[in-house]
């Protein structure tokens, strides 16, 4: 009883008191044995039927309503955690590894790599058609999982992007140099005899057969300056077998792994 001024209180105790006076004439009623007391008890009676009834089907509505209030909740929790996954989709779509963007067939033929610059240690790529012709090993991207795996004394302050950005150079290289060392001699122009013979001569016992590169021939094919950073993605990508070493005669090779 929540009553703010006297007023309400005694507008409270009135209606309490209506209620007992009409008990108090039903009681009397019910009292008569008369016809129309006996009238009466009988209307009662059914009334009294009717409320029980009201009363058991006002409960089933509550419980209805509480296990609809439930459920209304859980499907608000379920709608929260699916807008929050649409947002993390929506993220990841957005930030996708220039590896694992879906290519454009329509465009297939252009230009593949574009120019990137990472931070400090900032490399150029230039533009690359599409491979034609004879085919040469490429060395295949690492995986999350892969670069995850590698200890953090080797990886450093490498990321993810950058490394497998190298391996896009190392496959472009590969790629040039095996076109022009692919030539019969007398094919091969005056002015790549030089870098042809170069070539030939630096093949040895140990990677006859098989597809190097050396880190001068980064720069020359894709800019790319021999620095520490670029010596640690080398690193890396011996540990996870993409590369191996050879050395011999004051020079060292880069032996593809396929």
């Amino acid at each position: 009883m929540n009553c703010a001024s006297l007023g309400e209180l005694e507008d409270h105790f009135l209606h309490k008191l209506e209620n007992l006076s009409t008990c108090m004439d039903l009681a009397s009623v019910a009292q008569d044995q008369s016809m129309t007391g006996m009238e009466c008890r009988a209307k009662l009676a059914s009334i009294n039927e009717d409320l029980c009834s009201m009363d058991s089907t006002l409960v089933a509505l509550r419980r209805t309503i509480k296990t609809q209030r439930e459920e209304l909740i859980a499907a608000q929790e379920t709608k929260d955690h699916l807008d929050h996954l649409l947002k993390e989709l929506n993220h990841m779509k957005g930030n996708l590894p220039q590896h694992m963007q879906p290519v454009n067939q329509d465009v297939a033929d252009t230009a593949r790599l574009q120019e990137r610059h990472l931070d400090e240690n900032t490399y150029v790529l230039p533009q690359l058609p599409k491979p034609k012709g004879k085919v040469f090993p490429r060395i295949d991207f690492l995986t999350s999982d892969e670069f995850t795996s590698v200890p953090k004394y080797i990886k450093g302050r490498i990321s993810y992007e950058q490394l497998n950005s190298m391996v896009e150079v190392i496959n472009e290289t590969i790629r040039k140099k095996y076109q022009l060392m692919s030539k019969p001699r007398n094919q091969v122009t005056e002015k790549q005899i030089k870098l042809y013979t170069k070539y030939k001569e630096q093949i040895n016992k140990d990677t006859k057969g098989t597809h190097f590169f050396t880190a001068e021939d980064l720069t020359k094919y894709c800019r790319l300056k021999n620095d520490t950073s670029v010596r640690s993605r080398l690193t890396i990508l011996r540990h996870c077998t993409r590369l191996r070493e050879v050395r011999g005669g004051g020079l060292t090779r880069y032996v593809v792994i396929v």
